[in-house]
């Protein structure tokens, strides 16, 4: 018995099957490659992501190392211009910090003043003969900060009310005004520090 398919009129049973095989065939291969074509889509989304993040990563480092470069410049400036040559200058930091090593290299690499040094991670640095400090550098994140640094500072012998205080902020802050008044209240209040000038970092512009 012959069986006949009302659908596919004057197409013998072989070629029906074979039409059916390749309906078939193709069904699933275009579901095999839209699938690929969404998981390369996946992976390409992926990787865009992961790129897009190292990229800001990037600028956000190049933007952090060209703020840094800035207040080393605007600190070494005001040492040439400031500081007396040939007198003793004290760097002091509590934090192990790129902007104090930069600094301190700079000055080193100009050869005009011996330095002492005090941080986290070494002993105070003195040279020979010490007489009165001069002149301070003292980087700091707060105001707290800056009481324990003038503290230390001031229960030494070479502590002078009458040198420069040159005091640098290695992070931005939101009130940079309130902030300095803080600080030259404090260094008053500790030592009858008075000759002080304040760095600080404030959004896009570098205040003094």
């Amino acid at each position: 018995m012959e069986t006949k398919f009302s659908n596919l009129p004057n197409v013998s049973k072989p070629d029906t099957i074979w039409s059916l095989c390749v309906k078939f065939g193709f069904y699933y291969g275009a579901q095999w490659v839209l699938n690929l074509i969404c998981l390369c889509s996946m992976r390409a989304v992926l990787l865009v992501s992961v790129l897009a993040l190292v990229a800001a990563h990037r600028e956000n480092r190049m933007i952090q190392e060209v703020e840094q470069r800035h207040v080393v410049s605007c600190v070494v400036t005001v040492v040439q211009r400031q500081f007396p040559v040939g007198r003793n200058i004290h760097l002091s930091s509590t934090a192990d910090d790129d902007y104090a090593k930069s600094v301190l290299e700079d000055i080193n690499r100009l050869e005009l003043w011996p330095v002492q040094v005090t941080g986290p991670s070494r002993a105070s640095v003195s040279p020979r003969n010490v007489e009165k400090i001069s002149s301070y550098i003292i980087f700091t994140r707060n105001v707290k900060d800056i009481t324990v640094q003038a503290e230390m500072l001031y229960a030494r012998s070479s502590w002078d009310s009458r040198g420069l205080f040159l005091i640098v902020f290695t992070v931005k802050v939101p009130n940079s005004e309130e902030l300095a008044f803080s600080v030259i209240r404090e260094l008053w209040q500790i030592g009858r520090g008075y000759n002080v000038v304040v760095v600080v970092q404030h959004d896009d512009l570098l205040n003094l």
